[in-house]
Order: C-alpha cells, then structure tokens, then sequence
C-alpha cells in the first residue's frame, strides 16, 4: 500500500509510452471505428436528430452499436488513414442545454447507464492523439472534456482548439460557470497532431499537451469538486452555429484510451499492543465502486482479508511485522 504512489506514477508513465508508440499506421482503414479503438465504454452523440434533421435534439448511437462496427459516412467514420473520424457542421442539431453541434463520444462506465460516473477522488486518465482538420468560421473546436454530471453539471475541464494554438480550461468552481482557470498550452496547425493527457489524481488535474504540461488542485479551489461525479468526453465539439451546411470542425483521433484506479486516502496507522489483546486496522480507499481490499503481512497475502477493515484478535508475537 505504501507503494501507492510509485504505482501510479508508473501507471501514468506507461500510458504515456503506449499513447506514443500509437501512430496512424497501426489502424486498419476497412475497419469502422469500433474495430480500430476500443469504444466498449462510449456512446456517440451526433449532430442530427433522430429523424436525420437538424431540427430535433441531438441523437445518440449505443455503445453496443459503436462495438457492432457502427459508422456515418458524413459525421462519424474512418479515414483512409485509419483515422476515427468526427464531423459536426455548424447548422447540426445540439444536445440539451447547449446551442452548438458536436459529433463526440461521451463515456459510459456502465454501458447503457449515463448515471453511473466518476468523482475526481482515485486517478483517471484519459489519453488521445488527434489532428483538427477543419475549424467554423471562430476557429474554435473542443477535442476532449471532463464534464460534470451532478451538481451544476459544469465542465471540469476543456481542451479547446482556437485558432492554431490548444487552450486549457479548468474549472476552479464547480457551481461558477464563469470560473475557468486558461492554460495557453501548445501552437498547432491544421492536420499536425496533437498529444494530449487529462489526468485527475485525487483532485489534482494534469493536462499535457504535446509535452506541455499544467496543473491545478480543484479540491482546494473549490471543495465541491470532492463530491460531484463527472465523466470523459472526446471528439469534435464544435463552438459555432453560424454560417452554412459545409462550414464547421472536423478532427480525426489515431489514439484514444482511458482508464480508472482506486486511490488509498488513509494508510493504516501502526499499532503498538500487549500479546493476547485484538487489534484493527483501517484504511481509507475511494474510486469507482465495487472496490476491493487485500492485506498482506510481511508481504505475504493474508487469507480471507478482503475488507476494508482488519482484526487480528489474541495479538501473537508471531503477529508482528509490517
């Protein structure tokens, strides 16, 4: 347990040598986008409605339909490159609560249940290589999110594309929409890469971008943040909804990956007792539940200790140890 750290740092490290050994040439152009990256805990949001129209609220494909090899040959396919491809023009129809377009996928760690989210407590990282291939008339596009879900239901963070250079925006309140922290991170043309990590350790939020790399502790800003859930968005969220059918943003993602882990709070406290007498040790975990617990003595597993909770009754000298 008091390798916690290492681990994760570990963790974060490897990540960030997969995201980039992961260039286009590893993806398969007759492949959907489902059959080149792992959409298992996504659904997509489109810039149509239902009926195929612009007038309705934004419609949604499954993940059960992203995994089955879902495509749109207009707003959501794959390039001749491999590419997973998003289009959202400016005159497409938008979600609840927002007046701007977006062909984006919004994760779902319950696939099916938009409810079940995660809180800013553990560590989750989210890993993407993309390009941005064409910008609405503001230049302006989103290419990846933590969006809140309870509370307010602001965003944590945004990743935004402006005019050839990506901005970082953190939310410092979670209940003042007006509170966002700006990171000018790096300059970027249309059609060069873009590299970016999101990480959320325990409220510490990290955002890199092509080795360029911010932070900011949200649970000291604004201790809201500790209790509100919030979940992972990529893709291409455009920031206009003006001009015509052919004008708007269009990214294409050669990398996308995410991931969650339990973080330890509270270690166990050492315990000094006389032979004979029980004693209990404790430890604080919080993440994605159901979590689960193992103790170990002297590094080895102690049987049937799986609780968050450990009683030794009748201490034994034998019972000594780390």
């Amino acid at each position: 347990m008091r390798n916690e750290q290492q681990i994760v740092r570990r963790v974060i490290h490897s990540l960030a040598l997969c995201l980039a050994s992961a260039t286009a040439w590893a993806l398969d152009p007759s492949q959907p986008p489902g059959g080149n990256f792992d959409l298992s805990h996504w659904y997509l949001q489109l810039p149509v409605d239902s009926t195929g129209g612009t007038s309705g609220a934004s419609a949604s494909i499954t993940t059960a339909q992203l995994v089955a090899g879902y495509t749109n040959a207009l707003y959501f396919y794959t390039g001749q490159d491999g590419a997973m491809v998003f289009w959202a023009p400016v005159t497409g129809a938008t979600t609840s609560g927002s007046s701007f377009p977006r062909s984006e996928l919004r994760e779902e760690l319950s696939p099916g249940n938009t409810g079940v989210d995660w809180t800013p407590y553990g560590t989750h990282i989210l890993n993407a290589q993309c390009q941005v291939l064409q910008v609405p008339g503001n230049g302006n596009v989103v290419i990846g999110q933590v969006k809140g879900f309870s509370g307010a239901a602001l965003p944590l963070v945004l990743l935004e594309y402006e005019s050839g250079k990506v901005d970082v925006f953190i939310k410092t309140n979670a209940n003042d929409d007006a509170s966002s922290k700006k990171y000018t991170t790096a300059t970027v043309g249309l059609s060069n890469s873009i590299n970016y990590q999101i990480t959320v350790v325990n409220g510490l939020v990290t955002v890199s971008v092509n080795g360029i790399t911010n932070s900011l502790n949200v649970f000291q800003t604004d201790p809201a943040w500790e209790t509100n859930t919030v979940y992972f968005k990529a893709g291409d969220y455009c920031q206009s909804n003006q001009g015509t059918s052919n004008q708007g943003s269009r990214v294409s993602f050669y990398a996308l990956s995410r991931s969650h882990a339990p973080s330890i709070t509270n270690q166990p406290v050492s315990q000094t007792v006389l032979a004979g007498s029980n004693v209990t040790f404790t430890v604080g975990a919080l993440g994605n539940p159901p979590l689960k617990y193992g103790w170990q003595l002297n590094n080895i597993p102690i049987n049937n200790a799986t609780n968050a909770s450990l009683t030794i009754p009748n201490v034994q000298l034998t019972n000594a140890g780390n």
